[in-house]
């Protein structure tokens, strides 16, 4: 807001005299070929005037999106960020997993915040309890609350497994004070290790080889009726071509069929990469033998080949 003045008169001077040239002297068929040359030439001479000195690195896959795929766009702007991390602080990783109750992930911010933690990045996600056993839990609440036993009551409530991973920052001189205060969480198994997050993996094993730019780049998705093995034979294809599996998520759920019958499926979603070149043609010829075979369905949405 603090140009806008300058700005204004900058666009009065450039299209009041071409608007007045523009219907006073141009025939009909020529008007919006001015209008684009004006307005092209009113974007140089902003961009000129406000543009920035700096320099940015083109990303032909992301400009291509923004014209043709908006919404994969976003995702693979979102995607590619990534945190600005402090080498001057220690950095550490906490995976954290134990039955559900409510108030787990106070005491693990709690106990993170008190030894002088900030949080980085986390992921947390409860594992099993169908929405019946759920509701049975809530059916016993009269009975624990006769006993005058709410805490124990609320803590019960939530059923399934709970599993925490977080990335969070601190002091080096904090760190000692941390990795002793978390595993203190009641219920939770707790793990505490050191790590440097703005390397890539095999950098610190001494594989600097390991650090290079992505090749291949894919989203997967795998659907279909549920049988032991399939996580064993899709991460096979990705180990076979080098492809490393960035994220991937599993969930199994019912569907009922056309003759009443309930059926066990699955799905399975990840964002998959590589670092050298990856013959596209037979991963997806690997993984149509794998449709065929087990009746399921699989995408492979890639970004780059």
């Amino acid at each position: 807001m603090t140009n806008y003045k300058e700005d204004l008169v900058a666009l009065w001077k450039l299209w009041v005299p071409s608007t007045f040239l523009n219907f006073a002297l141009m025939p009909m068929w020529a008007r919006i070929p001015w209008v684009a040359t004006t307005s092209l030439l009113w974007t140089c001479i902003l961009s000129a005037m406000r543009g920035s000195e700096g320099t940015f690195e083109a990303h032909e896959e992301l400009a291509e999106d923004i014209m043709l795929n908006p919404g994969r766009a976003l995702t693979r702007a979102l995607s590619n960020m990534e945190s600005d991390y402090d080498r001057t602080q220690a950095h550490i990783v906490i995976n954290a997993a134990g039955p559900d109750r409510v108030g787990y992930v106070h005491a693990l911010a709690s106990a993170m915040t008190s030894t002088g933690g900030n949080l980085i990045e986390s992921k947390m996600m409860r594992l099993g309890a169908t929405p019946a056993s759920r509701r049975r839990r809530r059916a016993i609440l009269g009975a624990i609350l006769v006993r005058n036993s709410l805490t124990r009551s609320l803590h019960s409530l939530a059923g399934g497994d709970f599993t925490v991973m977080m990335l969070m920052s601190c002091p080096p001189e904090k760190k000692r004070a941390i990795t002793k205060a978390l595993p203190k969480v009641e219920g939770m198994n707790i793990t505490v290790r050191e790590t440097t997050p703005w390397e890539e993996s095999g950098h610190a094993a001494g594989r600097p080889e390991a650090v290079r730019a992505e090749r291949f780049r894919a989203n997967l998705l795998v659907t279909g009726p549920d049988q032991p093995g399939m996580l064993e034979a899709i991460s096979g294809v990705c180990s076979k071509h080098k492809i490393d599996i960035k994220e991937l998520s599993c969930k199994q759920f019912p569907v009922w069929l056309p003759d009443g019958n309930k059926q066990d499926n699955f799905h399975m979603r990840g964002y998959v990469r590589a670092f050298e070149t990856v013959d596209v043609k037979a991963v997806r010829s690997v993984l149509d033998d794998l449709e065929r075979k087990h009746k399921i369905k699989v995408i492979l949405d890639t970004e780059m080949e």
